[in-house]
């Protein structure tokens, strides 16, 4: 019986596999993601925001997603990395820092598919006079 090594985990469940980036055109620096634990530091998120947002937004479009969705994960990853970095470790023995960031920008991207799967079937279910039925009413 062959026995195959599974991934790291990190805090909260997540595994470190999502990519392996060695891509030096994202270069993490430590000294940023420590001005980041400063919620208020506006300068250095906005420089977050200009170096990482390509890249998660890149990633979302690549998943299939339309420019608009992509616009929401970078968004809504960038709410959850704003909420996780103080208490993240730059480790990049365990975990590179692009690893867990595209891991939260996955997160994100399966939300915006299983969003946009709910809204193509709202409407393929609604009848074609045009009416809502009572179901969909109650639900709004």
């Amino acid at each position: 019986m062959v026995r195959i090594a599974r991934p790291p985990r990190l805090r909260g469940g997540m595994i470190c596999t999502m990519a392996t980036p060695k891509d030096d055109s994202y270069p993490t620096r430590s000294s940023l993601l420590l001005r980041l634990k400063d919620s208020q530091d506006h300068q250095s998120w906005q420089e977050f925001h200009r170096i990482y947002g390509k890249l998660i937004f890149d990633f979302a479009r690549k998943a299939g997603l339309t420019e608009t969705e992509a616009q929401e994960v970078v968004q809504e990853t960038m709410i959850s990395a704003a909420k996780n970095l103080p208490e993240y470790r730059y480790d990049p023995k365990v975990c590179s820092f692009k690893t867990w960031l595209l891991n939260l920008s996955r997160w994100r991207v399966v939300d915006a598919r299983r969003d946009g799967q709910r809204r193509d079937g709202e409407q393929t279910a609604r009848p074609s006079h045009g009416r809502i039925p009572g179901t969909f009413r109650r639900m709004r």
